[in-house]
């Protein structure tokens, strides 16, 4: 059954930007409403968070569910007789409320963990993955994703080519309260992804949020990116705040407000951080179960001393504070060159370590990225590893495949 009309009244629209028509609905769980961005583009909202539905000549995009929308399939036949698939922009549960009524769903691949940790929205649908730069033609309009990482590390926006719209999800809103603590948060992907959104700003003239204003202009984002490297570098005093039973710092950034937990910076290892980095490789190898009873810390301090300083090994830390709480490795050899590794030059992958407190924050991931980025500059073709059981899923959710064939002969 169709969602029913509510009334019909004409009403200005929030702020006024979008349409003046605003149509109430109501299904079994909760009343929301649609409002026309224009003949071919709607708004659904349920008050604090809204979605969108994108028709083309040949089919239209349902992008998100909402929260508490319990039937927003019908809701979008509602408005067209297209065929209508849906997609994520993320799968934060104010994201997905609505999909389990879809047997498919378009996301990110790095968005599944999260998906799956919020209950699939209900439902068992097929992950479609989704790629950065993709086009999707929905029939004489193509829509362009964009990752933009950091929110959550799957999180998406969505470019409408020949209309000029963004879709941000959440990442770009403004007069609004950005989430960026907890599990799958991390606010220098975050900043980084807002400086991919700003340097392809002159391909759309509007962005439409999933919260706060709209819609919301392109010269938000520079002022939002400076305010989120200024809560990086701790130069915005936030106010103290309790949610869901964390502590967070709430950030006035003047655009928005960033909640924020724990502020991970990274930086590449020095020598003067040797004896930290030393400390925590043992307590690794350790952790992975090794038994050996002798003092590795020399033999440690002086291949990491020689290798720094002629540029065959490198890392990156991941800090709280003055803390080094993460740490990564790189180390560049060189082979005979063969057909899977034309260049002969190998990374080997070492160090992947993450203090307790701190997993599950998406730290690991950052690391290995920035390092794997050290090995594509170098001129690796290819990385190894030998890899821990807790590293597998990391590595494989990357990448990385199993080689079968590796073995190792002990002098």
């Amino acid at each position: 059954m169709s969602p029913a009309r509510e009334g019909g009244e004409q009403r200005s629209a929030n702020q006024g930007e979008t349409s003046p028509l605003i149509l109430f609905f109501k299904d079994k769980t909760m009343e929301y409403e649609i409002s026309k961005i224009d003949e071919q583009t709607w708004v659904l909202s349920e008050g604090f968070v809204r979605f969108f539905l994108i028709a083309g000549k040949n089919e239209a995009l349902l992008l998100d569910t909402g929260m508490n929308v319990g039937k927003a399939l019908e809701a979008a036949k509602s408005l067209t007789s297209l065929p209508v698939r849906l997609m994520n922009t993320h799968a934060d549960p104010d994201h997905i409320g609505g999909n389990k009524d879809f047997s498919e769903v378009l996301m990110h691949a790095a968005e599944e963990e999260n998906y799956i940790q919020h209950g699939s929205g209900g439902g068992k649908n097929k992950i479609l993955p989704v790629s950065d730069g993709e086009v999707i033609d929905l029939g004489e309009r193509p829509m362009q994703i964009v990752w933009i990482p950091g929110h959550t590390p799957g999180s998406i926006g969505l470019l409408d080519i020949k209309r000029r719209y963004f879709f941000s999800g959440d990442t770009v809103q403004q007069g609004s309260e950005i989430y960026m603590f907890g599990p799958q948060r991390n606010i220098t992907q975050f900043a980084a992804s807002l400086e991919k959104i700003e340097k392809m700003s002159d391909k759309f003239d509007l962005i439409f949020a999933c919260h706060g204003q709209l819609p919301v202009k392109p010269s938000v984002i520079p002022e939002l990116l400076a305010g989120t490297k200024k809560v990086i570098a701790g130069e915005v005093e936030g106010q103290a705040r309790e949610m869901f039973g964390t502590k967070i710092m709430a950030c006035d950034v003047g655009c928005d407000v960033l909640l924020v937990g724990d502020i991970i910076t990274y930086r590449r290892l020095t020598e003067a951080d040797l004896d930290t980095f030393i400390q925590m490789r043992i307590t690794q190898l350790r952790e992975e179960g090794a038994k050996e009873n002798f003092d590795l810390v020399p033999a440690l301090k002086d291949y990491y001393k020689r290798h720094l300083l002629d540029g065959t090994f490198v890392s990156w830390l991941a800090l709280d504070g003055n803390k080094i709480i993460g740490t990564s490795g790189m180390s560049f050899v060189e082979k005979p060159p063969y057909f899977g590794c034309p260049s002969g030059r190998i990374g080997l992958l070492s160090s992947m370590f993450t203090n307790p407190d701190y997993r599950r924050k998406g730290i690991a991931k950052e690391l290995l990225h920035r390092v794997v980025e050290e090995a594509r500059a170098y001129g690796c073709g290819a990385i190894q590893i030998t890899a821990s059981d807790m590293g597998v899923k990391l590595y494989t959710a990357y990448g990385f495949v199993h080689n079968g064939n590796f073995m190792q002969y002990k002098l």
